[in-house]
């Protein structure tokens, strides 16, 4: 199994170089479309069979041996759909006759960031916190990447652009580590514990 994670975190390695190259390439001026659709076009094979990986063989895996994994992997195939989303809007955008610069540069950045966020995520939790009027209102915690430059609010911007109405969270809280369990899992009774202390 640690060959199949190490195997799935080199893809994600190769990922983000490439993704480093396509953000080179925007900025590269009027000649950035042929090497930008070469990129997708790569990125779309590699990344396509990698999230094709996960979500027939990986992920079905780890929720039938460990049911309660489920409602972290969903949040990560709905992931895996709005990239494969993305990634055909911007190779029809690179199919186009014309050198639409700012169409294709908005399309990138979006894929980028989504991107980045899908890959250094390392944990998230989320939990219901009092709330006056509402009662109680869900709140996220997660921790992120070493190095991984990106804030709380832009974190909570996007994440409540992809949930509904009710599953939206009033913070996104960065911690440099989650509370865990005697054998490792996240501890949610704890997180809450401390979230209503501090």
């Amino acid at each position: 199994m640690e060959s199949i994670f190490e195997r799935m975190r080199e893809d994600h390695r190769r990922v983000l170089d490439e993704v480093a190259a396509m953000e080179q390439a925007v900025a590269g001026g009027a000649d950035s479309v042929p090497a930008v659709r070469g990129l997708v076009a790569l990125l779309g094979r590699q990344f396509g069979s990698h999230m094709a990986a996960e979500d027939e063989v990986l992920y079905p895996a780890l929720m039938n041996a460990l049911p309660e994994t489920r409602a972290s992997i969903e949040p990560l195939c709905a992931d895996h759909g709005a990239l494969r989303m993305m990634l055909s809007d911007l190779e029809e955008t690179l199919s186009l006759p014309g050198d639409d610069r700012e169409q294709m540069t908005v399309q990138v950045r979006d894929l980028v960031d989504l991107l980045r966020i899908h890959i250094r995520k390392e944990e998230a939790l989320v939990i219901g916190m009092p709330e006056s009027r509402m009662g109680e209102v869900p709140r996220a915690f997660v921790t992120l990447e070493k190095g991984r430059e990106v804030n709380g609010e832009a974190l909570r911007e996007w994440l409540n652009d992809r949930v509904g109405k009710h599953e939206r969270v009033d913070a996104v809280v960065i911690r440099q580590a989650m509370p865990k369990t005697m054998i490792g899992k996240l501890d949610r009774k704890a997180l809450r514990a401390e979230a209503l202390a501090g």
